[in-house]
């Protein structure tokens, strides 16, 4: 079972190379971190959750550290962090989210799971 995100500047037009991602899990009234990463050249992150932990039916979170890839690529930025909570269910393999933004928008959401589970339609 894996999670994995593409992540799109769409202010440059391509990946957004150095972007810090982060995944937590609901635990109580907390959260606690299960993993995380840099994305690649790609914009990729291709496994988010570390080996150590099991992807179970739970809620999870994903924060996109937006501020510091601003930071890092000389630019302003109006969102500090763009996060996705989202519920897993127990029969999904693998979950692929996507995250699109530039210094004042983003734009996010899940991009495609396997297994039995489907997105719900939209409303």
């Amino acid at each position: 079972m894996t999670i994995t995100t593409h992540v799109l500047d769409i202010a440059r037009g391509g990946p957004a190379r150095g972007v810090r991602v982060k995944l937590e899990r609901i635990l109580g009234d907390g959260w606690e971190l299960v993993g995380g990463g840099e994305t690649d050249l790609d914009g990729r992150v291709h496994t988010l959750l570390s080996p150590d932990v099991a992807l179970t039916p739970s809620t999870y979170r994903l924060t996109f550290d937006t501020h510091g890839y601003a930071r890092k690529n000389l630019f302003e930025c109006f969102f500090p962090e763009v996060q996705i909570v989202f519920d897993v269910p127990g029969d999904v393999a693998t979950l692929s989210f996507g995250c699109r933004g530039s210094s004042r928008s983003s734009s996010s959401g899940a991009l495609r799971a396997s297994s039995r589970w489907r997105a719900p339609p939209l409303r």
